[in-house]
């Protein structure tokens, strides 16, 4: 799907006609809330034209703005911010929803099964619950009247994503598709869906199910029994994980391991410190990245409620008192340091400290990349504190980065991910 969509139809996909039978909320109260964020974003978003003109931002935001100041309630709303965000091209950029909707769902409530959206058609896969085995593979059609293909462009319209990702997109949807079609069909009491155009499933909202521990993915290594000499290292997150990196690696070393492929596929990232860690076993010499920081005053400082996120690493050294850029360096280990193979998985859900780890990999050793386009920038991502924008008429929530961080891998910024190599004797499935 094309990044810079004609305006009318971006505004036809956040005004849709299923969308938005609410009250309608005071509108220069919400002109209000919309300028905070405007202003905010425009001084002080490390990344705001990295991806899109000043022009363009200018032509989407004025007519946003005309779309408010006819009336809107607060689904409407929401849906407007988040098509103003989603034109930044920055993943760590959200609008984060009202209190009915963090009720309804934000939740731990889940499908009893997982999605695969595929183009504009969207299947079941997955069933963990035995009433739904049967359902496996099939299609959902419809989801309370509204087409899967219609669906999807909205969804793809209020997430956000790195540069022009779609990947991240897709895999967004397809990992929190229960929360996103509450969301767009303005918290239903039930999700109604449509499956191979005749068969008719309902689901309460917030619904009963919960994934089992058992199929959550946790930080891990094996050696693989089928192919002898290659070991797996799956890393779902960089939030945990150092102890399962530190004795892979040492168990590499102790077993002259020659294969590694290293499992990031929907690694949505975490602490960046854990992701220079496992790149302190491959990297050959030092690695220097940077963060860069905006440095006019923020707006509107009253509605700042504190940021989350740390700019902290083993080693930094701020560059530059004025333009507080600071810069990062990884040094390899000598200890149980890995020379052998190394492949790396990455799909649309590898993302943040995960699309870092893999560029570096792909930039600056001899790794393999194999999957699909990762989620998250090759080249720079925001990062180090996020800032959290609280707007005090329609109470929601905008998060983004105070910080560029720069990986110093590729040389251009071409608004992508990390691509995968072609590489015909080892493919594995991204999904």
């Amino acid at each position: 799907m094309p990044r810079l969509l004609s305006i009318s139809l971006l505004l036809l996909i956040c005004f849709h006609p299923f969308f938005g039978q609410g009250q309608q909320l005071k509108v220069d109260s919400l002109l209000y809330d919309y300028t905070i964020l405007e202003t905010a974003l425009k001084e002080n978003h490390p990344l705001i034209v990295d991806h899109i003109s000043k022009e363009r931002f200018a032509f989407v935001s004025d007519s946003l703005k005309t779309e408010i100041a006819k009336g809107q309630n607060i689904h409407q709303f929401y849906r407007s911010l988040s098509c103003l965000l989603t034109e930044v091209g920055c993943g760590h950029t959200r609008v984060y929803p009202y209190e009915e909707a963090k009720r309804k769902a934000i939740t731990e409530s889940q499908l009893p099964f997982s999605i695969r959206v595929k183009d504009t058609s969207i299947f079941i896969s997955d069933p963990y619950h035995p009433d739904y085995a049967s359902f496996d593979g099939k299609e959902i059609t419809a989801i309370n009247g509204m087409p899967a293909a219609e669906l999807i462009r909205s969804a793809y319209r209020i997430i956000s994503a790195d540069g022009k990702n779609v990947t991240y997109k897709r895999r967004s949807l397809e990992k929190k598709f229960y929360y996103y079609a509450n969301l767009l069909l303005d918290l239903p009491d039930k999700l109604d869906l449509t499956v191979d155009d005749s068969i008719h499933l309902s689901i309460a909202c917030p619904s009963k199910f919960r994934m089992p521990d058992s199929l959550i993915k946790k930080a891990s290594f094996t050696e693989r029994e089928d192919l002898k000499g290659i070991v797996m290292l799956t890393l779902p997150d960089f939030d945990e994980g150092r102890r399962t990196i530190k004795k892979c690696f040492a168990y590499l070393d102790k077993k002259k391991t020659g294969t590694l492929v290293i499992d990031l596929r929907f690694n949505g990232g975490g602490n960046g410190n854990i992701g220079a860690l496992l790149l302190s076993y491959l990297i050959d010499s030092t690695h220097t990245y940077y963060l860069d920081k905006k440095t006019k005053p923020f707006p509107y400082k009253e509605y700042m409620k504190g940021g989350s996120g740390l700019i902290l690493s083993n080693q930094y050294i701020q560059t530059d008192s004025v333009t507080k850029s600071y810069y990062f360096r990884i040094r390899p280990r000598s200890r149980h340091h890995f020379k052998g193979e190394v492949r790396v998985l990455v799909n649309g859900g590898t993302f943040s400290t995960a699309a870092f780890v893999a560029s570096v990999l792909k930039y600056k050793t001899k790794a393999v990349i194999s999957g699909e386009e990762s989620g998250g920038s090759e080249y720079a991502i925001g990062g180090g504190v996020i800032a959290r924008l609280e707007l005090p008429y329609s109470q929601l929530s905008v998060k983004f980065p105070l910080y560029r961080w720069r990986f110093n891998t590729a040389q251009d910024n071409k608004g992508c991910g990390v691509m995968p190599d072609p590489d015909p004797l080892f493919q594995i499935k991204s999904e």
